[in-house]
């Protein structure tokens, strides 16, 4: 069984022009699968925030009702391909109800899936993936940045399917994934090392072993007052973890 725990906060710089958060996170459990999913939508976008939850909601539903087709793919690419295609084409959808390009709905993604032991992993754009295995917190999919500095690659993007990154496995020892935007990152994620802060080992602990609206009260109070405070930005985090006995 796995346990999971969302938490966004909006930036400081869209609460002063009165502005939608960006970010999006979404959970999902379907056919004995789990999948948390996390989009930060692009800022230069004007209903990025429209295309991060459509990009979310859609990820969470393919990866639980497509695991073992996407487990299975011949190769990494055709796991690539499928899941970009399917999120490209739900955002296209979208945009075209409110008369707009998909561009306009620009957004990073970030997700995984666990059925059992096996999880599956998609990540394109900035973003971290943290993972806790054996009691020790590592990095699986580090930020994705664009040609130039302060750039990243969107699902939107035509080199998505080229760019994302995708991993499978089986693993009995792994505790838990977070998903963070990149927001958290100055409070959470150092670069030159990737790594991650051992907060994040606390935040899995919260979900292991406490009722999951006192976990998700923690985490959000952790969120606003530790992490948003370090930045201008929309924070978020998707957390998932092995129920504690």
């Amino acid at each position: 069984m796995w346990n999971t725990l969302m938490a966004a906060c909006t930036g400081r710089g869209h609460r002063l022009r009165q502005q939608p958060g960006q970010d999006r996170t979404a959970r999902r459990t379907e056919y004995g699968v789990t999948a948390i999913a996390l989009a930060d939508g692009a800022g230069s976008a004007p209903l990025s925030h429209l295309g991060a939850e459509c990009a979310v909601q859609t990820a969470c539903r393919l990866l639980c009702r497509d695991f073992e087709a996407l487990y299975t793919s011949p190769t990494p690419q055709a796991m690539r391909q499928w899941i970009v295609e399917q999120v490209q084409e739900a955002i296209a959808e979208k945009a075209a109800i409110y008369r707009a390009e998909p561009s306009e709905l620009a957004c990073t993604l970030l997700a995984v899936a666990v059925c059992g032991d096996r999880y599956l992993l998609f990540h394109v754009g900035d973003g971290v993936i943290a993972y806790q295995k054996a009691g020790k917190l590592l990095v699986a999919s580090r930020p994705c940045n664009g040609e130039f500095t302060n750039t990243t690659v969107f699902v939107t993007s035509r080199s998505a399917a080229q760019t994302a990154r995708v991993l499978k496995g089986t693993q009995a020892a792994l505790e838990g994934f977070v998903l963070m935007s990149d927001g958290c990152e100055q409070a959470l994620y150092h670069k030159r090392t990737a790594s991650v802060a051992p907060l994040l080992g606390h935040v899995l602990q919260w979900s292991e072993l406490l009722r999951p609206a006192v976990s998700e009260d923690m985490l959000h109070t952790v969120l606003e007052q530790h992490i948003a405070a370090r930045t201008t930005d929309d924070c978020s985090l998707a957390v998932m973890s092995r129920a504690g006995e």
